[in-house]
């Protein structure tokens, strides 16, 4: 019975260290001050916030155009999204379609403002800074409401972060 308890509290102290460590890489990122740069980039999938973000940094005259991710089909595509309508609005799919993908929806050299969600921001910057030649500010627009969504995202970019780590730049 005594090795069942140590055996529990282990796996509950284990997991307990993994949102300790997640709390500064997907809850309070770091997210860069924004200041006048090339292009807004706006990371898939393309929710309203992070839309809205784009075009108010536009209209504030911080940056001149705006690139959308969009996806390839089912939603969420260029043709679904009023804003790629607009003059100065590029809507594309990335290739390969992923966060690594995206570093390639603008040009090598200009300077960068990415927008994307809260539990993403610090593995887009280290893509960003990995494969993206220009100046990169990282900020975010949105994230989960509910546990099970922070949770899901804990995981999904925990993994995605070794999956980033590895792979080299497209």
């Amino acid at each position: 019975m005594r090795n069942a308890w140590s055996g529990i509290l282990a796996i509950v102290g284990g997991l307990w260290l993994i949102v300790l460590a997640g709390l500064p890489l997907y809850v309070f990122p770091a997210v860069d001050d924004v200041a006048p740069s090339d292009v807004a980039l706006v990371l898939g999938p393309p929710m309203e916030e992070r839309l809205a973000l784009a075009a108010q940094l536009r209209d504030d005259g911080v940056v001149q155009r705006i690139v959308v991710s969009v996806q390839p089909a089912g939603g969420q595509t260029a043709d679904d999204i009023p804003l790629c309508d607009e003059a100065s609005v590029t809507c594309a799919v990335a290739d390969p379609y992923s966060t690594r993908g995206e570093t390639q929806l603008v040009d090598a050299g200009e300077s960068v403002i990415v927008i994307t969600s809260t539990p993403h921001v610090t593995r887009a910057r280290y893509l960003f800074d990995k494969c993206h030649a220009g100046g990169v500010a990282v900020v975010a627009a949105g994230g989960p409401e509910t546990f099970s969504a922070w949770a899901s995202q804990y995981a999904y970019q925990s993994a995605a972060f070794v999956k980033a780590i590895a792979q080299p730049c497209p």
